[in-house]
């Protein structure tokens, strides 16, 4: 069973656009994101 604060990504893309769509916070550290090699657009 799944926590209360936890939903699939089907459920997520099925509630982006709508009204009582979830906020999404993006947590990581300058260090986590500068170390993703998919967001490096240089």
């Amino acid at each position: 069973m799944s926590s209360i604060n936890i939903i699939s990504t089907e459920e997520l893309a099925r509630l982006i656009g709508r009204p009582d769509c979830p906020a999404l916070l993006d947590v990581r550290t300058d260090a986590d994101f500068a170390a993703d090699p998919r967001l490096n657009w240089e």
